[in-house]
């Protein structure tokens, strides 16, 4: 794999990208402020899935699979049973895709939606763009070239302690009573120990491009999938900052389900104690 292939890799899921999100801005406008066509939710969870985000995946999926004839696709709504995906995961290049990441503020017409497209070179993130719909932000990187947004190279802010830290993580789409007092547990942890703040934007992409572009601080969640972060961890790493896994502190498996981004090294390591540590999600 050269730089130039993975060059034009990163051109085509910029066009890929961009074409998705000219696809949903149509279903919104054609919606008119109500909520967009059939949704329905994921395994009983609050998760959800519309027929823009099927009709979204099936057109990325056609247009890699006639350009890339050779290539791997992993899809949100395409994905098989649990652990399929790590299992089936080859060196060959990958492309993973989630159509619309932050489904629940798409449905609501509430802004923190995204394009999310990932390629995978030896079963490592290489190529990562995430489009912000709503505000026509453009994250992308390639690895070890550096990250950018709409041409502004990015950096992380540099945080290194947790009562400065503005801290993104999310509530997960489970509803169970355990996931909800490990979150709730975790939160409060956090706030006692005096961090900044808190915000959930409803995307783990877009969080994780807010860490890598200094508006956050660090983010949290047991739960994102591999189509969540994919693209966003090669975004963070180019800009200068760090990914582990909360439980091992371990750089992540990103199909563990498992995931905290910070500015530094040191600001992870002051968050990790405060979390309510979750180990029994089935893998990707």
């Amino acid at each position: 794999m050269s730089a130039v292939e993975a060059q034009e890799w990163r051109d085509f899921a910029v066009f890929l990208a961009r074409a998705s999100a000219a696809k949903i801005c149509e279903n919104i406008s054609l919606r008119s402020g109500s909520h967009s066509g059939t949704v329905s939710e994921k395994d009983g969870n609050a998760d959800l899935v519309t027929e823009t985000d099927e009709q979204v995946e099936k057109f990325i999926r056609s247009s890699i699979q006639s350009k890339y004839p050779t290539h791997k696709f992993v899809g949100e709504e395409s994905a098989d049973e649990p652990g399929s995906v790590e299992a089936n995961l080859t060196d060959d290049p990958t492309w993973v895709v989630d159509p619309i990441d932050g489904t629940m503020n798409f449905v609501h017409g509430y802004t923190g939606f995204a394009v999310s497209i990932a390629v995978l070179f030896r079963k490592r993130p290489l190529v990562g763009v995430v489009l912000d719909v709503d505000k026509g932000r453009l994250y992308t990187a390639i690895g070890g070239q550096g990250a950018w947004c709409n041409g502004v190279r990015l950096s992380v802010s540099r945080c290194d302690h947790i009562h400065h830290c503005l801290l993104a993580t999310e509530t997960t789409g489970r509803r169970d009573a355990a996931s909800i007092s490990e979150i709730s547990q975790s939160l409060a942890n956090l706030l006692t120990a005096r961090v900044a703040g808190v915000r959930m934007s409803g995307s783990a992409a877009l969080n994780v491009c807010h860490v890598a572009e200094g508006a956050a601080d660090a983010y949290f969640e047991f739960g994102p999938h591999i189509w969540d972060i994919a693209a966003a961890e090669v975004i963070l790493r180019e800009a200068g900052g760090v990914s582990l896994d909360p439980v091992t502190m371990q750089p992540p498996n990103i199909c563990s389900r498992r995931y905290l981004a910070a500015a530094t090294e040191a600001l992870a390591r002051q968050i990790e104690p405060h979390i309510v540590k979750v180990t029994r999600l089935p893998t990707d």
